[in-house]
């Protein structure tokens, strides 16, 4: 499809569709995860796109949870979205644009510090399927669509250092 990885540029919506990123040939971390699980759904692939809407520590294992709260970081970009598929009876994580085994990505460390039951550092799958939870998403939405609308399966606790596999 020939779509690379990019954080900004011009045009850039983090809730991209597949035909815009195809045009722009860029797509951030969501982008290329939307972008993927619909190549798996077309194949027949159970896929949904996971994330956090913040981490609680930097890439390099430093603590942020302090500055988080303290400095309100939970909306400064530190967002992430990734893949999980549906195989041998469980759900398995990759990154969009990484060339890595399934739950061996680059992610690992921070996904492992999410916080359980935190609406702004837990791990979240978006679901069609209406539920009591939602996951926060921290770029801005259209006023026609309300945040109760973004239903999602916390998956937190899947992603600890306990329950890596």
């Amino acid at each position: 499809l020939n779509v690379t990885y990019k954080a900004r540029y011009p045009k850039h919506h983090p809730d991209q569709s597949v035909s815009e990123s195809k045009e722009y040939g860029y797509a951030s971390c969501t982008g290329l995860s939307i972008l993927l699980v619909c190549a798996c759904r077309a194949v027949g692939i159970p896929a949904r796109v996971t994330g956090t809407p913040s981490w609680t520590c930097a890439s390099n294992g430093m603590d942020l949870t302090g500055d988080v709260r303290k400095f309100g970081l939970s909306n400064a970009g530190q967002n992430h979205n990734w893949v999980e598929v549906y195989f041998d009876g469980k759900w398995h994580h990759l990154g969009a644009a990484e060339s890595s085994e399934f739950n061996q990505t680059w992610f690992e460390g921070q996904a492992s510090r999410a916080i359980v039951g935190s609406a702004e550092h837990g791990i979240y799958s978006i679901s069609f399927k209406k539920s009591n939870q939602s996951m926060e998403i921290t770029w801005s939405l259209p006023d026609e669509i309300k945040r109760e609308s973004i239903y999602a399966v916390e998956r937190t606790q899947d992603y600890t250092y306990t329950n890596l596999s």
